[in-house]
């Protein structure tokens, strides 16, 4: 697993991460796009629901960060688009953040799958640049970590 975060400006951070699992790309896109569940088993993405379908899909996150004795509630709706095992496009169109845009994509890899995780975020409210940049690659890193076991589970499942 790899995982980086980058600062761009006082308030931005490009967020990139990979993992390498030992499933199929169907697997994983099966699990990365059963969007209603996603909060039964990524860490602190406390809600996750599709709000619409069409014309686009919208979907409505909460999640909770904690650092140190800090705790904060977030929230957003993406829009997403998907080219289907490949590819799941995301932009923020509401909620606590100004920027919040990247891609999950799926890369076959001698029968594996390589999950590559780009975004760049800009919250709507004060965070402390550095505090903000490892709380996002902390949080990158269980999110993979938690979507290897789930492919992995959804693997063991399917004949």
């Amino acid at each position: 697993m790899a995982v980086a975060a980058k600062r761009l400006g006082a308030h931005r951070v490009r967020i990139q991460g990979s993992i390498t699992v030992p499933q199929t790309p169907e697997v994983v896109w099966q699990v990365l796009t059963d969007y209603d569940h996603l909060s039964d088993f990524i860490p602190d993405l406390l809600e996750s629901r599709t709000i619409a379908v069409q014309p686009t899909r919208l979907l409505r996150q909460q999640g909770s960060n904690h650092w140190w004795i800090f705790s904060r509630r977030v929230r957003v709706t993406f829009q997403v688009e998907e080219t289907p095992g490949q590819e799941i496009r995301f932009r923020a169109v509401d909620g606590d953040f100004l920027e919040h845009q990247g891609t999950w994509r799926l890369i076959p890899v001698d029968h594996q799958t390589r999950i590559i995780y780009e975004a760049t975020v800009r919250p709507r409210f004060f965070i402390p640049p550095l505090i903000g940049a490892r709380l996002l690659k902390s949080h990158l890193a269980a999110s993979l970590q938690a979507i290897a076991d789930r492919s992995e589970a959804v693997s063991a499942t399917t004949p």
